[in-house]
């Protein structure tokens, strides 16, 4: 669409809406740079002055103009009623806005754009100070891959490392995390009832320096050789806490097959549990569901694997039978 055409539907009476559509499509183009920020004035699209008359401001945008420079770049130049040094609504006195249109009148801009050095920078930084606390444009410059301040400080809050987890921001960022908000998180993605059993427990091999060793020449006294206090026979021991059983109790035949899939919705909740749980917790996953649910390997050309993506012909008694099988 033409920038022309998109400036006569823009509603000038409201500034800070004009400019995020206007600046939405022209620094689409490569080596454009946005207002407000650090850029060189050179790489900036839109430049802000301030209107010079001293009647009603009947809207916050005087006028937009399109000019193109010697690199035939398209700029825009808007002049703003709502705010400024000089003008309708001028922070200096009335005098000044005098003094700057008689010397336009003579042909003498020096004033007038040493005035809008200010009033550019001072516009375009009340523009970005509104933009900060707009939840949906940050949102839209975090979808396009921009830098979004509210993403940057949810990411901070709540130690998320991508959408999903900040998605679910106000779980992860909890101080004691828990159980029932884990089953809160699955629920949602999976769509379908989840069952965590805590305590599970896996066995954790335990180094040569912790393992108990009976006194000999080199270590007269042992190795965590006390009865009853430091010693433990084997190179092994059960740790109750260190793993937890996740059941993904299913009774859809789709969401089954999607699920005896490692890629796709599981890679999903494994990433996401991952996150939640602490590093030292292994998650152990469970499809809970019937025969009836779970896709039927056919021995063809192409490989199937048990257990990953299907089972086998079941006899028609067994077939509502529920099963609990291990996925991942």
């Amino acid at each position: 669409m033409n920038i022309s055409k998109i400036i006569k539907q823009l509603d000038k009476r409201d500034f800070y809406k004009t400019v995020f559509g206007l600046q939405y499509f022209i620094t689409r183009t490569p080596h454009s740079s946005e207002v407000g920020t650090d850029a060189l004035p050179g790489n900036e699209r839109i430049r802000f002055k301030a209107a010079q008359h001293l009647g009603y401001p009947g809207s916050d945008i005087e006028s937009i103009r399109v000019n193109s420079g010697a690199d035939n770049i398209k700029r825009l130049e808007i002049a703003v009623n709502y705010m400024g040094l000089t003008g309708p609504s001028s922070a200096l006195p009335s005098h000044y806005t005098e003094l700057v249109m008689k010397r336009s009148r003579l042909k003498d801009l020096a004033i007038r754009e040493f005035f809008d050095l200010f009033n550019h920078r001072l516009i375009s930084l009340d523009y970005r100070a509104w933009e900060k606390y707009q939840f949906g444009i940050q949102y839209g410059r975090s979808v396009s891959g921009k830098a979004s301040p509210m993403d940057q400080v949810l990411r901070a809050l709540t130690g998320a490392k991508n959408d999903v987890d900040v998605f679910f921001g106000g779980l992860f960022a909890m101080q004691n995390r828990h159980v029932s908000g884990l089953r809160q998180i699955l629920e949602l993605l999976c769509g379908c009832e989840i069952n965590i059993k805590e305590f599970s427990g896996k066995w954790m091999t335990l180094a040569k320096t912790e393992q108990t060793r009976l006194g000999a020449a080199s270590q007269p006294e042992g190795q965590h050789a006390q009865l009853g206090k430091s010693t433990i026979i084997g190179k092994k021991v059960w740790d109750l806490s260190s793993a937890i059983d996740i059941e993904l109790c299913v009774s859809d035949s789709n969401k089954a097959a999607e699920l005896m899939n490692e890629s796709g919705l599981l890679s999903v909740l494994k990433q996401v549990a991952g996150h939640y749980v602490p590093l030292s917790v292994t998650v152990k996953w469970h499809l809970a569901t019937t025969y009836r649910n779970l896709p039927v390997i056919n021995l063809t050309r192409s490989s199937a694997q048990l257990g990953f993506g299907g089972a086998l012909m079941m006899r028609r008694d067994f077939i509502d039978e529920k099963i609990i099988i291990p996925i991942g």
